[in-house]
């Protein structure tokens, strides 16, 4: 699988450059991140605006990924999913729970935002 990755200041953003998604789309994310995130914990946005195809259990191994994201303290906001695959996460057993977002501009927002909550919830309370 093929893919572009750019940092920026509170994410990595990492377009995948294939039209189609294989078995191991959760493994190579992992590695991705795991490659990025040089010991720290970024926020992740993954664009799928060039994917035509995935497998049947992609969204299944997308939310695994995501939630071990979220374990970790950051975000993981996937994007620009084609009408195809929109249709394949909303009838998978997921869908409620996958973050995902129509546009790349929602989901950088979308990072800003838990950030900013993380950081709210992480300060202690004055008296």
């Amino acid at each position: 699988m093929n893919f572009k990755y750019d940092t920026k200041s509170n994410h990595v953003y990492i377009l995948l450059k294939s039209e189609n998604v294989d078995d191991n789309l959760a493994e190579t994310l992992q590695n991705i991140c795991r490659d990025c995130a040089n010991g720290e914990n970024p926020n992740f946005i993954i664009d799928f605006n060039e994917v035509k195809s995935a497998t049947r259990q992609f969204p299944e191994e997308l939310f695994e990924l995501q939630k071990q994201i979220y374990e970790n303290g950051a975000s993981m906001i996937f994007t620009r999913f084609s009408p195809e695959l929109t249709r394949h996460i909303h009838q998978s057993s997921v869908a409620q729970d996958l973050v995902f977002t129509p546009t790349l501009i929602e989901a950088i927002d979308m990072v800003s935002m838990e950030d900013l909550e993380r950081d709210l919830l992480s300060e202690p309370d004055e008296e």
